[in-house]
């Protein structure tokens, strides 16, 4: 494949390479701290400052296009372990971090307006795919952007790579009739995790078939309601526009238990990948230490799809939660030293070392989340 990576300068850095997932690595530049000590007090006549200011004509969307190329190589040919009954199934939600509490970026962002606020805090959103975890779409912005703003801004990026068969997983928290009635007029699948009090808005329409009507701009649409008992005993309510009557209740639950993976996302982006920990001061390396940081969580989820012909060989019968911090301190100390080595031979060999390094981890990491998945849908029935 071939890609170009943005730039700001026309005179700097223009690249227009065929770039495979080896040199890929090359762009990443997540952890310049620990660059720069191994760099600088090496043989190297590179100082932080140069590097810095050379890092500063780099359009963040040059790492945006590298997530987009693995997920082009992902879904160019029809995979059925990426799907769940022919769906493609996404998952959508957004989370606060925080970013360096200075004056250029609360300049930018604004600050928090929480009492006694010492933060800088901005929002995030990504949508992934639950069955194999890879994230196909990510955005950073001001933390008071709406939620109905962000939520279609990057439905609509996903609209536009034109995959048939999507279907989207959204929590309550995301509920309002304007992205309700942004996913039926597009023609997205959709189910979604509503409330008690926001359903009994809306209007029934058969009791026996639970089909209810909620009107929006003068339009009326039809979705379906299941009902449930969560394992903690509480009522739960999920709406879709899938109508199929051979999905039933229990397909409906086993679906959205899937969407519990995105709270496993966003705890490896902000806990074990250290998203919070930036290394840049403007609004362009914020964004470039963010999409930089989505590239290397699917580097790294990549690494664990391709591990389950040698599992057998791990010992997974003792339930410890493994740690995800390991494999990527593998990466970012292996990618570095890859980066330094001049023979393209040699490069190609440490990187499938470190490759499989990471895949131990990972598939452990993967094996453990599986099972818990699978009990914990077992102590769920559906209400009569």
């Amino acid at each position: 494949m071939t890609l170009k990576v943005s730039i700001f300068a026309s005179n700097n850095f223009i690249r227009d390479d065929k770039m495979d997932f080896r040199e890929m690595g090359k762009s990443l530049k997540s952890e310049f701290n620990s660059f720069f000590e191994k760099i600088i007090n090496g043989d190297n006549h590179i100082s932080k400052e140069t590097f810095l200011e050379a890092r500063n004509k780099i359009n963040p969307k040059a790492l945006i296009e590298l997530n987009n190329a693995i997920n082009e190589v992902i879904y160019e040919e029809s995979n059925h372990k990426n799907l769940w009954k022919k769906y493609r199934v996404l998952a959508i939600d957004e989370n606060l971090i925080e970013i360096p509490n200075i004056e250029s970026l609360r300049d930018e962002y604004g600050q928090d307006k929480s009492q006694n606020a010492t933060s800088v805090v901005v929002k995030v959103c990504c949508i992934f795919n639950v069955v194999n975890n890879i994230i196909l779409s990510s955005k950073i912005d001001k933390s008071e952007v709406s939620k109905e703003h962000m939520t279609i801004d990057i439905l609509s990026g996903i609209l536009e790579k034109s995959y048939k068969n999507d279907l989207i997983l959204i929590e309550r928290k995301h509920y309002s009739k304007e992205i309700f009635s942004f996913l039926i007029e597009n023609n997205i699948n959709f189910l979604m995790r509503i409330s008690k009090t926001d359903l009994n808005k809306v209007t029934i329409e058969n009791k026996k078939y639970p089909i209810f009507k909620i009107e929006h701009n003068k339009k009326i649409y039809k979705v379906r309601v299941i009902r449930f008992i969560s394992s903690v005993s509480e009522e739960e309510f999920l709406i879709t526009n899938l109508l199929d009557k051979n999905l039933g209740a229990q397909d409906f639950i086993e679906l959205f238990l899937m969407r519990w993976g995105e709270d496993a996302v966003y705890n490896d982006l902000k806990d074990k990948i250290q998203v919070e920990n930036f290394t840049g001061t403007t609004k362009k390396t914020i964004e470039q230490d963010f999409y930089a940081m989505i590239y290397l969580f699917n580097m790294i989820e990549m690494s664990g799809r391709q591990y389950n012909q040698i599992k057998d060989k791990l010992n997974i019968n003792h339930k410890k939660k493994s740690n995800l911090k390991l494999p990527i301190g593998i990466l970012k100390e292996k990618l570095l030293t890859i980066l330094l080595e001049n023979s393209e031979t040699k490069r190609r060999i440490m990187f499938r070392d470190m490759m499989l390094q990471i895949k131990r981890e990972v598939h452990l990491a993967q094996e453990i989340n599986n099972a818990f998945i699978e009990e914990e849908f077992n102590s769920y029935k559906v209400k009569v």
